[in-house]
């Protein structure tokens, strides 16, 4: 079995269906399958962005239920620890009314045995005596009791601490989850009318809770960066949106978000103001932003501006044949031409030869600033015939002294020479129009002419 190497000469053939079959290529992906494949893209990583945003914001959120659940249990449980009334009693204690309608605490002693040791043990337990009455009378004492008192001091353990004040450690924990409350709890029972008056001004001075020191406050806080240009620009509508956006730009706090923010909620003009201001200075990560914003009959326009000034060249082109005004589709070409990138320029160049968008890109190159003349010129070497003539028609409606002197290089060189004489035919530059005058009585320029004019009549604009 004879099997031919990959790279082996393939046999010629007379039939010309097998050289054109061999000349077969695949066709590039036409632009509006790459703009739907980008659009799709940028919508499923924008949903799942937000969702990511949102199980962000519901971690936080039970984060804080979490802390102030905390917080409020150790409150409660320091608020009690802190006032000794509301403790329970010991199980050998109860309270009794004196004679003068006192409360007080005695502790029940238990039954008195002979052993001293279990007297010595039960004497230790807290004790206070009963109020004597009018006519004291001091019953006898068992050798027990008098063995108890007589043991030392020393021996017996101090009282117990039902309740302690709370440490600075506390007192700052406290403080830092629950301002305002750093004082220690009172009852209205014993707030007498003289503290009251003494604590207002202090309980004044604790938060803004009166409406002179919270406005006072609203009055001093200054407003973002974001706002302040935003509001500069609406002042002054004349001003030269460029100019403030790079003073915003330079700002130490800068962040686009608060201009997106604006755009959202703000007024008509703070919105169209944000806009302009986005327009110079945003990143493509507010593309979508402002894809909403143009649905707006109010921001539309400038919306479509700013689209064009920080849009990617397929969303540009795509937003060109979309757009139903002329002169946003001008603005939009315009800024495609101008990007000065081949890419850019191709999907420019591939409008011009379109029927229905030609005039209006023709139109759009004479309202380009900084159109790419060197890679026009360098497209009229291109192996297509219909880039070579969109690019010469471009050239031809950018006139101007310097253009005219590079095609009638061109045309003396005899490289590219019909691309050459149809920009000079197209062209509505006193220069051009002066050679071209010049040019029909010589009769080798005069034929070029006619060859160049007739290669235009048969390779107009397709629609």
């Amino acid at each position: 079995m004879n099997i031919e190497p990959e790279n082996s000469p393939q046999p010629t053939s007379p039939d010309p269906l097998d050289g054109l079959l061999n000349e077969a290529r695949w066709p590039a992906p036409p632009p509006t399958r790459e703009v739907r494949l980008a659009k799709r893209w940028n919508e499923v990583w924008h949903d799942q962005r937000r969702h990511e945003r949102t199980t962000f914001r519901f971690a936080l959120f039970g984060i804080a239920a979490s802390l102030l659940l905390g917080v409020a249990l150790g409150w409660t449980w320091w608020k009690r620890g802190a006032n000794p009334s509301q403790q329970p009693l010991a199980h050998d204690q109860q309270e009794t009314l004196s004679a003068g309608g006192k409360k007080t605490t005695e502790t029940i002693a238990p039954p008195v045995k002979n052993d001293s040791t279990d007297v010595v043990k039960h004497s230790r337990s807290p004790r206070r005596t009963l109020p004597r009455p009018a006519a004291p009378s001091r019953p006898t004492e068992s050798v027990a009791q008098a063995a108890a008192r007589k043991v030392p001091s020393a021996e017996l353990p101090e009282r117990p601490i039902v309740a302690r004040p709370p440490t600075k450690l506390e007192e700052m924990l406290v403080m830092a989850n629950v301002r305002g409350w750093h004082q220690p709890p009172m009852t209205a029972a014993r707030l007498t009318p003289s503290a009251k008056r003494s604590d207002a001004p202090a309980v004044a001075r604790v938060g803004p809770s009166n409406s002179r020191q919270a406005k006072a406050t609203r009055t001093k806080a200054k407003e973002s960066p974001e706002a302040q240009a935003v509001s500069r620009l609406v002042t002054h509508p004349k001003a030269d949106p460029a100019e403030i956006a790079a003073a915003l730009r330079s700002t130490k706090n800068f962040n686009e978000s608060g201009l997106v923010t604006i755009l959202a909620n703000g007024s008509p003009t703070e919105r169209k103001a944000s806009l302009k201001l986005l327009g110079e200075i945003g990143s493509p990560r507010v593309v979508p932003d402002l894809l909403r914003a143009t649905a707006d009959a109010n921001l539309h326009v400038a919306a479509i501006r700013a689209l064009s000034q920080i849009a990617d060249s397929a969303t540009i082109e795509q937003l060109a044949h979309e757009e139903p005004s002329k002169e946003l589709q001008r603005v939009l070409l315009a800024a495609l031409l101008g990007r000065g990138d081949v890419e850019s320029l191709r999907l420019y160049l591939s409008n011009v030869v379109s029927e229905p968008m030609a005039e209006t890109a023709l139109a759009a190159a004479e309202q380009s600033s900084n159109p790419p003349m060197d890679l026009l010129f360098a497209v009229l070497r291109s192996p297509s015939e219909l880039e070579r003539l969109a690019a010469a028609r471009v050239l031809g409606r950018i006139d101007g002294p310097a253009t005219t002197e590079r095609l009638v290089a061109l045309l003396e060189e005899g490289t590219s020479r019909q691309e050459a004489c149809v920009a000079l035919l197209t062209s509505r530059g006193q220069e051009a129009v002066n050679f071209v005058n010049s040019a029909r009585t010589n009769p080798p320029l005069a034929a070029a002419l006619h060859a160049a004019s007739v290669l235009m009549s048969t390779n107009s604009p397709r629609s």
